[in-house]
């Protein structure tokens, strides 16, 4: 599942966790993954679920908000 706010591209994966990508003007383009290694009960993400400021995350261990700072 894939979420697109402006310059934020947010990604599921079923294997790699959360992908966030964002496009910079002096560096180009910026990847970060978030598993289950920065507090995610899983890597296994299938679902996004945009709501007001945080993310609603299906993963194959349960439903997961991840608000984004």
């Amino acid at each position: 599942d894939v979420f697109i706010n402006g310059a934020d591209v947010w990604a599921a994966t079923e294997g790699d966790g959360l992908v966030h990508v964002r496009r910079d003007e002096v560096f180009g383009w910026i990847k970060v993954g978030l598993s289950s290694e920065q507090g995610l009960p899983s890597q296994k993400i299938f679902s996004l679920l945009p709501i007001e400021n945080h993310l609603l995350l299906g993963t194959n261990r349960g439903m997961v908000r991840y608000t984004p700072n």
